[in-house]
């Protein structure tokens, strides 16, 4: 049997509204489906290791809310990874008010290099910011890639990849957040090793 088992479907409590975000929350061995209106509400209770929320909303929320609600639900993130192509100025500061206040242990940001052209202000700025803490880096390459990796504490080794950005966002956004030590451990090894990063900075 693979990974996710989808050829047995558990009860089906689909109720699809306009506003409405769809979740499915896939456990290895069945599939639970839920309708919830913003991402409090969707994911009340973080998935256990060995599950996955599959989610496709209308409501604009961004791939940095994913990180509030970890602290906010799960408390302190002891090493956080971030890949994005691009990144917005509420996101870093709000990222480095995180680390400060000691909910972000230690933190690394990979950017697209394309961004040191197209928001070169927003670069100076994480540099700067980055470049005064001793336990936040920053690299950068030819990246489009939108992943967030999260080990915190005994909750759990969470990841979520998706369309959605760092700023603004489209209408309809995918996600899929998973609680595995494997699935984070690929994507971390992944974005704080790339080969092709010609651009790193400690």
């Amino acid at each position: 049997m693979g990974l996710f088992d989808l050829s047995t479907p558990g009860t089906n409590h689909t109720n699809a509204m306009i506003g409405k975000t769809d979740t499915r929350l896939l456990h290895f061995q069945g599939l639970e489906v839920a309708n919830v209106a913003n991402i409090h509400e969707h994911i009340p209770v973080p998935p256990g290791p060995g599950e996955a929320v599959f989610i496709w909303t209308i409501k604009q929320f961004t791939t940095m809310s994913f990180i509030a609600w970890m602290i906010e639900t799960m408390g302190t993130i002891d090493e956080l990874t971030i890949s994005t192509y691009s990144i917005g100025t509420t996101t870093i500061n709000t990222l480095m008010r995180y680390y400060d206040n000691g909910d972000i242990l230690e933190g690394h940001i990979y950017l697209a290099a394309y961004a040191k052209r197209i928001a070169p202000k927003k670069v100076d700025l994480l540099r700067s910011q980055i470049g005064v803490r001793d336990r936040f880096s920053l690299s950068f390459g030819f990246n489009h890639s939108k992943v967030v990796t999260a080990k915190i504490g005994s909750a759990g080794y969470f990841t979520v990849c998706g369309s959605g950005n760092f700023s603004e966002n489209a209408n309809n956004e995918q996600f899929v957040l998973v609680n595995s030590k494997q699935v984070y451990d690929f994507y971390k090894n992944i974005i704080r090793n790339d080969p092709t990063d010609r651009y790193r900075q400690g």
